[in-house]
């Protein structure tokens, strides 16, 4: 990832009773010192992330589409979760509930708004070479007004904008929400939705985008790239291309889930890809039915550092799902009944219920970072390691890019077939969430709000 530049400047006023004559230090020895964005330790130091309540979200969610989708998965939990949380603003009574349970949210909703502020003040963080933007919008339909306290959690807390449209010209409204989503991810999510999804009854959509971009610590030469076989499964085998890494790195071995699990940082300390391969060919749904987060957490405190030899499939897919029968499935029933939910909070006058939410994400793994493959070099000769670990990641395999500052998930998926690519991609890993509020008498099945009678 980014190269992440940290400054600490201790001030100690020193009382003496003799006085030395002091040495100036040249400006380029204090510019060297404190203004170089070099990413160099003695050492890749991992601390696990403290426990986190937002866990058991993340891997529902991952597990219960896994059930669902036999083939390729990525989904972003934490998007999904900063959109329910925008929901849940408006909601009462047992939406509100079931959406508090569902999230891990206390009761108190300053506890939780400080909560997820915190969170988005860490995943926007501006660092060098680093690229995580995360974007929030609400389009609302132009004759009806936001309540304005609603309005202003939306933008303080959430950093969420908002903007009319007029939702009776459906291809323009669409137009312009596309054209947004594209923007926000950088042109990698050309279309987020069709015509047929806005109709003049519809009230309101909510949209979150997440465009994270990041360079491997240790990158991997793409000279030593070649083909080989993976194994999607029992009868059935691919020829990809495979990425070769020699390194000390972060790795445990888990008896529960009887699979191998490898670190790979990215740049900058911050955030980094955990892979855990099942120690079969065919235990990738062993690995996802048994897997839990303190299970996860376990096995990061248990991580020793090893030299490694590492062996990962070059990937890049799209993957797009309608999450709200997985939502329902977790829980989260109530904002999905146009006859009994309360969101009222949102708009005023309306009544607003949840019928679709939708989640398109994309993701590509290569050699990137390639050109800075000289700088990491030097970590490797102060390290402590044992016997070398083989880690070959040719079958079937389950992937999560985590915040190891607090623990937050970005994206969270599976590996089934590398040559799997919907969408040609380009070195990032887009995503975008959007839910949809009309008016309930539509039949569709979206995001949907009442008018009172």
């Amino acid at each position: 990832m980014a190269t992440l530049l940290h400054l600490a400047v201790l001030l100690f006023t020193l009382g003496t009773t003799v006085s030395a004559p002091q040495q100036e230090i040249p400006q380029s020895v204090i510019d060297e010192i404190f203004l170089s964005n070099n990413d160099y330790t003695d050492g890749d130091q991992f601390i696990p992330p403290s426990e986190s309540t937002f866990d058991s979200f993340d891997w529902r969610l991952c597990q219960i589409l896994h059930k669902r989708d036999a083939g390729n998965l990525i989904v972003s939990p934490i998007s999904l979760k900063l959109m329910l949380a925008m929901v849940y603003e408006g909601a009462d009574n047992q939406a509100a509930e079931e959406l508090r349970t569902a999230l891990g949210l206390s009761e108190d909703r300053l506890a939780s708004r400080d909560k997820y502020f915190n969170i988005l003040q860490s995943l926007e963080r501006k660092e060098p070479n680093l690229v995580l933007e995360v974007a929030s919008k609400m389009f609302l339909r132009n004759d009806l007004t936001p309540r304005s306290v609603y309005k202003k959690i939306l933008q303080y807390i959430y950093s969420a904008d908002l903007e009319q449209l007029d939702f009776s010209k459906s291809t323009q409204a669409v137009r312009t929400i596309n054209s947004w989503v594209r923007k926000a991810t950088h042109g990698h999510i050309e279309s987020m939705l069709d015509d047929d999804v806005v109709s003049p009854n519809t009230m309101a959509l909510l949209l979150n985008a997440i465009y994270f971009k990041g360079l491997w610590r240790y990158p991997f030469n793409p000279n030593s790239t070649m083909p080989g076989t993976f194994q999607v499964s029992p009868t059935t085998n691919v020829s990809a291309e495979f990425m070769m890494l020699a390194q000390y790195l972060y790795f445990s071995e888990s008896v529960e889930l009887d699979s191998k699990i490898i670190r790979l940082p990215y740049k900058g300390n911050k955030y980094s890809m955990f892979i855990v391969l099942p120690n079969k060919a065919d235990g990738l749904n062993h690995l996802l039915e048994k897997v839990t987060p303190s299970l996860l957490r376990q096995q990061m405190f248990l991580m020793e550092e090893v030299e490694a030899n590492l062996v990962l499939p070059k990937f890049k897919f799209e993957f797009t799902t309608e999450l709200g029968d997985v939502l329902q499935e977790m829980g989260i029933r109530e904002i999905f009944s146009p006859s009994t939910t309360n969101l009222g909070g949102i708009v005023r006058g309306k009544s607003v219920y949840v019928s679709k939410v939708l989640q398109k994400a994309a993701l590509e793994v290569n050699e990137e970072g390639t050109e800075a493959y000289v700088t990491t070099g030097i970590v490797i000769d102060h390290r402590i390691g044992g016997e070398s670990v083989n880690f070959y990641a040719k079958h079937p395999f389950m992937f999560f890019i985590q915040d190891e500052k607090n623990g937050t998930v970005i994206f969270v998926g599976k590996l089934v077939d590398p040559t799997n690519s919907d969408t040609p991609l380009t070195n990032s890993n887009p995503q975008n969430t959007s839910s949809k509020m009309e008016n309930n008498s539509s039949g569709e099945n979206k995001i949907q709000q009442d008018e009172k009678m």
